[in-house]
């Protein structure tokens, strides 16, 4: 496991250039057969290049695989390092421009992003699996003008920075024990433990040819649902009590907070609720919308609506749906933090649910259903909601008596809607390193 530790150049910026950090401290822990072999630490990015190179070459190793939490930070600042040391990369595997999550030297050096695998900080990661080293918080002072040359690090420094590639380590041990994995074998990701399992499964259920090709949307259609139709959740904060104090300035307004947690929700949803089962195709005959939403239990719906002078029914509704962002077009629109409160013309692509919602939620002058196409509704198939129950008991049952066990299953089981969100055909990004361009 590595890290770098920044300063700013100083603490009263006058220019960009001063505004920038740089590296003012690295860290490397070392592990193996569940031992902590070493801590090596060191002030310059290119004395952290000479220590890596030395360990390669005394482990005598294929491959070697360094670590680093939030990876695409560290990268920002010891890319060119690298480069000079070890060569532009064989492989590189981004998620967006900027956000490597593994990338491969030809010398048998290997990064990898532990944040993507984890999905929390380190502290609460080395807090959830319990191990022997945890961050050491309120140890570092961020402002403080660090200098490569003149710096010597205090003591609660050196444990701010020795602590973080510790837990690091024992991190990734333990997951890898609890997963039954080797260095090689684990996953990149959280999404990517349950994923596993679940291909398994499907493999024995004949998912691919059961399920997956009976769905699966021609190239144009995926790209329209993927980037037209599919919403984000509806959080949003109230603008008629935000910063507000309860109960004194909210209790004068006569309201009362209400707040309520569901637990597993998206488990749950794939658990009670049809999905679309077959592929869409578009309608010619036309729906009004009561006919959609009445429909819309046994059919699912990809619409495209057209509104015009379109309202809230309550102006004090504090989460509005139309989302800003979403709209082909709009002609004077009144937004709230990216919502739409009124609006004189939109055009939106929506599925069902979010349809039943805006209808739920607006006044229209006029409502035009432009385009209109539909698929068939059906449960999940039984392997899979089979496997999401296998998981949320799982969690339950091993809450308040396997603190570790516990945060492993709960992630397995959230990362399950990441694992059916996700985008089947990615973009291939490149990074030219000469210029940093993707």
């Amino acid at each position: 496991m590595a890290d770098t530790e920044t300063s700013p150049k100083t603490l009263t910026p006058e220019t960009e250039e001063e505004h920038r950090n740089h590296v003012c401290a690295w860290s490397i822990a070392i592990r193996s057969l569940s031992v902590n072999i070493c801590m090596l630490w060191g002030k310059k990015p290119s004395d952290m290049m000479a220590c890596i190179a030395r360990i390669k070459e005394k482990l005598r190793s294929d491959e070697i695989f360094i670590y680093f939490h939030n990876l695409s930070y560290d990268w920002i600042f010891l890319r060119k390092f690298f480069f000079s040391s070890f060569g532009w990369p064989d492989n590189q595997l981004n998620t967006k421009p900027l956000y490597p999550i593994i990338i491969r030297f030809g010398n048998g050096i290997t990064l990898k992003d532990s944040l993507v695998l984890s999905q929390r900080s380190l502290g609460k990661w080395a807090k959830d699996l319990d191990v022997e080293h945890k961050k050491a918080t309120g140890k570092w002072n961020y402002n403080l003008v660090r200098d490569q040359e003149t710096w010597n690090p205090t003591d609660d420094e050196l444990l701010y920075i020795s602590n973080d590639v510790l837990a690091g380590v024992e991190c990734i041990d333990k997951t890898m024990k609890i997963l039954k994995k080797s260095i090689r074998s684990i996953p990149l990701t959280s999404t990517g433990i349950p994923r596993g399992d679940a291909r398994l499964i499907g493999k024995k259920n004949k998912a691919h040819s059961n399920w997956y090709l009976k769905c699966m949307p021609e190239h144009y259609e995926f790209q329209f649902i993927q980037e037209l139709c599919f919403h984000g959740g509806y959080t949003h904060e109230n603008r008629f009590a935000k910063g507000l104090v309860y109960p004194n300035e909210i209790s004068f307004l006569h309201w009362l907070p209400k707040c309520k947690d569901f637990s597993s929700s998206y488990p749950f949803e794939a658990l009670a609720n049809d999905f679309p089962s077959g592929r869409f195709w578009k309608m010619e005959t036309k729906m009004s919308p009561e006919e959609i939403i009445k429909d819309s239990k046994e059919n699912a719906f990809i619409i495209r609506i057209k509104g015009f002078d379109v309202r809230l029914k309550d102006p004090r509704w504090p989460m509005p749906v139309l989302a800003l962002s979403k709209c082909q077009s709009s002609l004077n629109p009144i937004v709230d933090n990216g919502r739409l409160l009124s609006v004189e013309y939109f055009d939106m692509w929506v599925t069902d649910p979010d349809f039943e919602l805006i209808y739920e939620q607006y006044t229209f002058g006029r409502l035009i259903i432009d385009e209109l196409w539909t698929a068939p509704k059906a449960p999940l198939p039984k392997w899979f909601t089979d496997f999401i129950y296998k998981l949320y008991y799982n969690k339950t049952t091993l809450k308040g008596k396997d603190p570790v066990l516990y945060q492993i299953e709960k992630a397995k089981l959230n990362s399950c809607f990441g694992m059916c969100a996700q985008k089947p055909c990615k973009p291939e990004l490149t990074e030219h390193y000469d210029t940093g361009v993707y």
